[in-house]
């Protein structure tokens, strides 16, 4: 089973909840996409180094998401101060395939689907049952897991919307 501590698995996740983000914060779809990749990224490489290993990470092929795109913005990042790639950990860039040609891409789509089934409601309704069930494989570090392996923006309150992440 993928979530088992045996199935030699690690999983982060990024949830960016943009209902619950303040009016004034507004994201186009391109801006949305590469902030969650920059925070993912970030992730990532905090694992990649606390293993002692590069990171070599490929994203699903998107049709309006060229190379050179990824390449400027990983630039972009490289260039800013404030962000918090350990960039030692990652020393090439992303590359990107198909789910079809690459098992990996498949099981991040099972992440993906867990977690989106827990935060977006459906008729009203979530479903928790599936990212409970991968639970035992998301990055902790410290026994931290809301700043790493499920990363939730904004940030949950326990008295809040996703306050129940906590408790994970």
């Amino acid at each position: 089973m993928v979530g088992q501590a045996g199935a030699n698995l690690t999983i982060v996740t990024v949830t960016v909840c943009k209902r619950e983000l303040p009016a004034r914060q507004t994201f186009d779809d391109d801006m949305a996409y590469l902030w969650s990749l920059r925070l993912l990224l970030e992730r990532l490489s905090w694992l990649a180094r606390d293993q002692g290993l590069d990171l070599e990470y490929t994203m699903a092929h998107i049709v309006r998401f060229k190379k050179a795109k990824l390449r400027a913005y990983e630039q972009k990042l490289r260039d800013q101060a404030e962000c918090k790639v350990a960039w030692s950990n990652v020393p090439q860039g992303g590359s990107f395939d198909t789910p079809r040609s690459n098992d990996r891409l498949q099981l991040a789509d099972i992440a993906a689907s867990a977690t989106f089934q827990a935060f977006e409601p459906r008729h009203g309704f979530v479903e928790r049952r599936y990212l409970i069930e991968l639970e035992p494989a998301l990055y902790r570090r410290r026994g931290n897991l809301t700043s790493y392996g499920l990363k939730i923006v904004p940030t949950p309150q326990r008295s809040g919307t996703y306050g129940w992440a906590l408790e994970m």
